[in-house]
């Protein structure tokens, strides 16, 4: 379709890529203002566009019945994908019919292929590097086999690397293409060669699809990662298997157990195979049931190597000012292309990025460590890209829609949310500006602030630009944050449906307001590519400080303290200018609004129970885990502010412990480079 061309709410704005069943367009979504990837159902052999009109009409109609069939396909995918909710499975945000065809928007995706990505490399990827790549995929193909369902086209060039977290994202069911080279007999349409187990290639009774039929799949991609090519195709193993097994020829280079693994998962006959994914997990050792989202909490953050402030700096400075935007690709491939791996590589210069990189962040997890008595894989002749090994090249590492800020010259926004007692009423809110008229500032600074609770009041420090109200005197005896109740979850029925932005808002109200929490930041915007994050936090109580951020398609994430950066103390009177230069953090897309909690605890705080999943910098919280604790909620206590870690009192001794904190929380939208 012709750029500018609307279809219900989109209009097109590029061309992400094409295949021979359907075009992928980048679309910017009229109403929610945000890109999005658009997919249109128009197989080329079976369809054509009417000229001059977003209209599609079947070419013959002997090929009608064939172009319906793949057309239900299509939107049977669509409804499939929309009832998931996996980080490493492409969402869906809509599907509907119209102008003879069908259409399926879903999220942006900037990455590149793993394809690609190993074709870029000078030797195969260490181990500690797969078992990074498969947590995330194994557990997604168990949310997918759960509901008996399968992906049956699993191929380094269907799982992308996200830029900036190198999270793998599952693409292409392909379920319209099946369908159509099911009926057209034209089994190269469908199949791999090297990846298509022998079931797919005929259905008899002694062989079903079922979920060893992706973990086939699923295995042969690790041993072309090794290898460097494909297995024996399947089929012809059936006949005289000829396949090599990896224990012998990589023997040395991984480790015996793991490689075993991958050579159990490639057996030619279905039952000789680990019949489901967590049998994998298991000989893998990968935890069963975790997500894998270790490095990988979130889409479109940029995690900078750590720099120096030069004397009269505030705001680290925008690196590669000037220079070409990178690659983007798009998770809806349909058999595109997915971007150029050296714009990629420079978005993700990170060890922990980069598959074969020296000392890469993946070395430090379980598997890591697991592998480290391996001898390094054999060099293998590819290219060198600027994502594995580029010293001093940005490091990206996972993280969700960031913002940050850089000085603009306007007076810096000060915002503090404490509790109040329930029977004293919030006092109006005022806005006292210091600066300049000429002085540019956000529109209504005070009502780009998430609204207060009820419950909750704010007060105005001294500076310059304050959202402000006077505070209410706290009570006499300041309230802890109390346990959770043994009912917890029956009362959460109560409660509003659970969203992390207003569970941030409701920490806030059960708060003590005697710990006193200030957020004092530059901007309530930020600009993607331009802007980097800069806030400070200033408490009226030592204790420890604890930063999370909820971006706008939900990814949940504790800042601090994080893998970089564990000195999260705090005195009373001090201010903390976060992040720091160990973990600069620069605005990237989508735009949208981010929301952000800070907590200060005179006592450590443990937030693993409620299901916080460490990561290779930062932790996050995965859906599911959050799912859990919401369920937890009553209308005294939050899951989500964590329990307070008390030490256990010397013989004869009371025990005392501070089970109270302080709550903050402030906004700040991602917007356009031009601000829009």
């Amino acid at each position: 379709m012709p750029f500018n061309t609307r279809i219900s709410e989109f209009e097109i704005v590029g061309l992400i890529g094409e295949g021979g069943f359907g075009i992928v367009y980048l679309a910017w979504d009229t109403l929610l203002r945000r890109h999005v990837a658009l997919k249109e159902y128009i197989p080329a052999a079976l369809a054509a566009r009417v000229a001059g009109s977003a209209e599609v009409t079947v070419r013959s109609q002997r090929h009608e019945d064939t172009f319906r069939a793949g057309l239900k396909s299509f939107i049977n995918e669509a409804q499939l994908l929309a009832q998931f909710d996996h980080h490493s499975l492409v969402k869906v945000y809509r599907f509907w019919e119209a102008n003879g065809t069908a259409y399926m928007v879903m999220p942006y995706y900037e990455g590149v292929t793993l394809k690609e990505t190993l074709r870029q490399l000078d030797a195969p990827p260490t181990e500690a590097w797969l078992r990074t790549l498969l947590a995330p995929l194994i557990d997604a193909l168990a949310v997918l086999h759960a509901a008996q369902c399968f992906h049956r086209d699993i191929a380094p060039d269907n799982i992308m690397l996200l830029k900036g977290s190198q999270r793998p994202l599952l693409l292409d069911f392909g379920a319209a293409r099946r369908v159509i080279g099911d009926m057209t007999q034209a089994l190269t349409v469908i199949l791999k060669p090297g990846y298509a187990p022998v079931e797919q290639y005929a259905e008899v009774p002694s062989m079903k699809q079922g979920p060893w039929t992706d973990i086939y799949a699923l295995a042969a991609v690790v041993y072309y990662a090794i290898e460097g090519k494909t297995p024996p195709a399947s089929v012809g193993r059936l006949m005289g298997d000829t396949y090599a097994p990896l224990a012998t020829t990589a023997a040395g280079r991984y480790s015996d157990a793991f490689l075993r693994a991958i050579d159990h998962a490639l057996a030619v006959r279905p039952e000789d195979r680990p019949q489901d994914v967590r049998a994998l997990a298991a000989e893998l050792g990968i935890a069963p049931g975790g997500d894998g989202a270790a490095g990988h909490a979130g889409a479109g953050i940029e995690f900078l190597q750590p720099y120096t402030l030069r004397e009269g700096e505030t705001a680290l400075p925008l690196p590669g000012a000037g220079a070409a935007a990178g690659s983007q690709g798009s998770a809806q491939s349909s058999g595109s292309s997915v971007g150029s791996p050296a714009s990629s590589a420079k978005a993700a210069g990170s060890a922990a990025a980069g598959p074969a990189a020296a000392g890469s962040a993946a070395a430090g997890s379980a598997p890591a460590r697991a592998a480290a008595g391996a001898t390094p894989p054999a060099p293998r002749k590819r290219r060198t890209p600027l994502a594995a090994l580029g010293a001093g090249v940005a490091i990206v590492a996972a993280v969700a829609a960031w913002l940050a800020l850089r000085p603009t010259g306007a007076p810096p926004l000060v915002a503090r949310h404490v509790n109040a007692p329930a029977a004293q009423p919030a006092a109006p809110a005022t806005a006292q500006t210091t600066a300049p008229a000429t002085t540019p500032t956000p529109a209504s600074a005070a009502a780009s602030l998430p609204p207060v609770p009820p419950a909750a009041t704010t007060a105005s420090p001294a500076p310059e630009t304050t959202a402000s109200a006077s505070p209410t005197a706290a009570p006499p005896t300041a309230p802890t944050a109390p346990t959770a109740p043994a009912n917890a979850a029956p009362q959460a029925a109560a409660l509003a449906p659970y969203t992390p932005a207003s569970e941030f808002e409701r920490i806030v109200t059960l708060a003590d307001p005697s710990i006193d929490v200030r957020t004092t930041l530059r901007s309530t915007t930020a600009r993607i590519k331009k802007d980097f994050l800069q806030f400070k936090v200033t408490s009226s109580r030592a204790g420890r400080v604890y930063v999370f951020m909820v971006d706008p398609q939900g990814n949940y994430l504790m800042l601090l303290p994080n893998e970089r950066d564990k000195a999260n103390t705090i005195a009373a009177g001090q201010t903390l200018t976060l992040p720091r230069p160990s973990w600069p953090m620069l605005a990237d897309a989508p735009a949208g609004p981010i929301h952000f909690l800070v907590i200060v605890s005179p006592e450590q705080r443990d937030f693993w129970d409620t299901g916080l999943h460490p990561g290779d910098v930062f932790a996050d919280f995965p859906g599911h885990a959050q799912r859990a604790a919401a369920a937890q909620r009553a209308a005294d206590y939050s899951p989500f502010a964590g329990k307070a870690r008390c030490a256990k009192p010397a013989a004869g001794q009371p025990a005392s412990c501070n089970k109270a904190f302080g709550a903050a929380t402030f906004e700040i939208d991602v917007v356009g480079g031009n601000g829009s």
